[in-house]
């Protein structure tokens, strides 16, 4: 069995994290280490001091400050020495792996895939993956200008993008290659970092799907879809997290940073003066 790396990261909800991390203890696969990165301002969980304390495979590390997603990620993999693990499996604590044999079809898909992105469903059985199927073409560029041209446009596509994908009731569940993976679950084989491949953390949120695909276009990196690998995320989109301006300034920074960066698309206007960085302070 090939030895993983799984990095949650939790943000003020421990019921989700305490839920997720018993699931894969459950399972009592040993060749899995564990670490939970807590971005969260306030203080442990006795329950998840608990699980650390009687689990030698998870590990709790605290963050100074909400340093991100991706930031968070490349903190564990400071301290973890990633190079002794097969694969790294970065993800939400908002969620549930389905099926017992995740880890055994995992082990045979990586054979395959330097990039894995697995099923994975909301509370209303909605698919996540693929983040995106092809890469980004021109209609696609239009789209995120008029996206990030103001917040109340923003606000209105978002909408209208997430009735859409409610109604949707068939899904492409066959296994393929992909351009993007959902961010709320991603497999890095070790090929990944051997090919070149690294965790971007230039960004807070909302950059981690972008900075993967344009890192597996640039080094011709394999990115699979493989639905036989479950993963259930606990966010309803019929209810919908709330679309607010912090949320848009923070997305839109992180858009700009992957243009400047990779170049795989014109999104913003280089007079636009809009920043985010005090609604990541406030995060």
């Amino acid at each position: 069995m090939k030895k993983g790396l799984l990095i949650t990261v939790n943000y003020n909800n421990w019921f989700y994290t305490e839920s997720f991390i018993k699931t894969l203890i459950s399972f009592g696969d040993k060749s899995i280490k564990i670490v939970i990165v807590d971005n969260s301002p306030k203080t442990t969980d006795n329950s998840i001091s608990n699980l650390v304390s009687e689990n030698e495979n998870v590990v709790y590390l605290k963050t100074k400050k909400n340093i991100g997603y991706f930031g968070a990620v490349n903190y564990a993999i400071k301290v973890v020495d990633n190079n002794k693990y097969d694969y790294i499996i970065i993800c939400n604590n908002d969620i549930t792996i389905e099926n017992l044999n995740f880890f055994e079809i995992l082990n045979e898909k990586l054979e395959l895939y330097d990039i894995i992105a697995p099923s994975i469903k909301t509370k209303e059985n909605i698919q996540q993956n693929p983040h995106r199927e092809k890469k980004i073409d021109f209609k696609r560029k239009i789209l995120y200008k008029i996206y990030f041209s103001s917040y109340l446009i923003a606000k209105l596509i978002n909408y209208i993008v997430r009735k859409k994908r409610i109604k949707q009731k068939e899904y492409n569940e066959c296994e393929r290659e992909i351009a993007s993976p959902h961010g709320a679950f991603i497999i890095l084989n070790k090929t990944f970092f051997s090919k070149g491949g690294f965790i971007d953390d230039g960004f807070f949120l909302y950059g981690e799907e972008d900075t993967i695909m344009a890192q597996a276009q640039k080094l011709k990196l394999k990115i699979g879809f493989v639905p036989d690998l479950k993963v259930k995320h606990f966010e309803s989109l019929s209810t919908g997290k709330s679309f607010t301006k912090k949320k848009f300034l923070i997305q839109r920074d992180a858009h700009k940073y992957v243009q400047n960066k990779y170049k795989l698309y014109k999104i913003i206007n280089s007079k636009e003066t809009h920043d985010s960085a005090k609604a990541q302070k406030r995060m």
